[in-house]
């Protein structure tokens, strides 16, 4: 029997591969696009990290770098973000259980610069993003402490956070108030996050839409989700964030393998709003995955006269902490399993559906 047929296939084959190969960041269009040199730098096993251009009082960044994890591992490791995310960067963190309670919130602590700040805070002008009210009730702990007053504004202070936590899981992003001396709420602040950003809308609807108007929206397939606390010193005064993250693992070739959006709910200082996605992407045969990491966040100091120098200084740090940050999230990934396993559903798992199989 000639060959011909065979060998025919078989080139039918390989150019049917190359074609439907998939770009691992084209789901960052148009916002993001990758050069040929920041692919060359990858596939050298560097980590790529570009400050993008953004709106006036935002700042936005991408990152990438490859990775030696399937997606299983990632997913674990997800779940298990204390473990993940703990860091020189990331001082205190935990997740909450289900449903969340005041246990939770046992190793978070406030500096002595934020409890003196909270003394000094008034109707108009606070050093911390909190409301008129919130501020009331923390102050009110204060003279009604029998003994060391720093540790009533402690134990305050997480009751404050355990009530915008209930009451996001209630009504959504509505609920956190208006900070004292902000432009906006949280709620238009992230909205304009994700008007800003069309690769949302251009290629995860579902999962965008889920987030911006949990929890009205109802999950897509594959998705979980959780909330998380953290303590986190990325080049300035340690920040107090309250973060929902959502877990997508997509059915489609044309997408990454999972996609993990971080909403920021609230954060002490600095940001009124955040949105970060981090994607665990298929590379070529042969060559592995890509971890890639994008993040649009609302910076209050933009919004001052000073706001170009602000931008500058920002834009560098960031530059230079968002590699270290990536390779150590890649190192502790590819080094093994979580301690203690996975980690399944979580109090704001609204609907889990078994993952898709494997891509090969």
């Amino acid at each position: 029997m000639s060959r011909w047929p065979i060998l025919v296939a078989a080139c039918l084959v390989s150019q049917s591969s190359t074609a439907r190969a998939p770009d691992p960041f084209a789901f960052l269009a148009p916002t993001v696009r990758f050069t040929a040199a920041d692919r060359g730098r990858l596939d050298r096993g560097t980590a790529v990290v570009r400050v993008l251009p953004s709106e006036s009082g935002e700042i936005a960044i991408v990152a990438a770098v490859p990775i030696a994890a399937d997606r299983q591992r990632f997913v674990s490791w997800i779940r298990q973000v204390a473990a993940l995310k703990k860091s020189d960067f990331v001082r205190e963190i935990a997740r909450f259980s289900d449903p969340p309670a005041l246990a939770d919130l046992d190793r978070l602590t406030l500096d002595d610069d934020d409890l003196e700040a909270i003394r000094r805070c008034g109707a108009d002008d606070c050093d911390l993003n909190l409301g008129r009210d919130e501020i009331a009730a923390l102050r009110e702990a204060v003279p009604t402490a029998r003994g060391d007053w720093k540790d009533a504004l402690q134990q305050a202070f997480r009751r404050l956070v355990l009530a915008r936590v209930r009451g996001y899981l209630a009504a959504g992003q509505r609920t956190v108030p208006q900070y004292v001396g902000a432009s906006s709420t949280t709620e238009a602040a992230f909205a304009a996050i994700v008007a800003h950003t069309p690769f949302l809308e251009a290629h995860l609807p579902d999962v965008t839409r889920y987030a911006l108007e949990y929890p009205r929206a109802p999950p897509p397939p594959h998705v979980e989700s959780f909330l998380y606390w953290s303590k986190e010193a990325l080049g300035g005064r340690p920040t107090t964030t309250l973060t929902h993250v959502v877990v997508d693992q997509p059915d489609s070739e044309d997408l990454p393998e999972v996609i993990v959006a971080g909403k920021q709910v609230f954060a002490t200082h600095y940001t009124t709003g955040a949105l970060n996605i981090t994607a665990l992407t298929r590379a070529s045969p042969g060559t592995g995955r890509y971890l890639v990491y994008f993040n649009r966040s609302r910076v209050d100091v933009l919004e001052h006269w000073y706001g170009g120098v602000a931008r500058f200084v920002i834009e560098r740090r960031i530059k230079s902490e968002a590699a270290e940050v990536l390779q150590g999230l890649r190192h502790r990934i590819e080094g093994g399993d979580p301690p203690g396993g996975s980690v399944s559903g979580g109090e704001t798992a609204t609907r889990r559906t078994p993952p898709p199989r494997e891509s090969r």
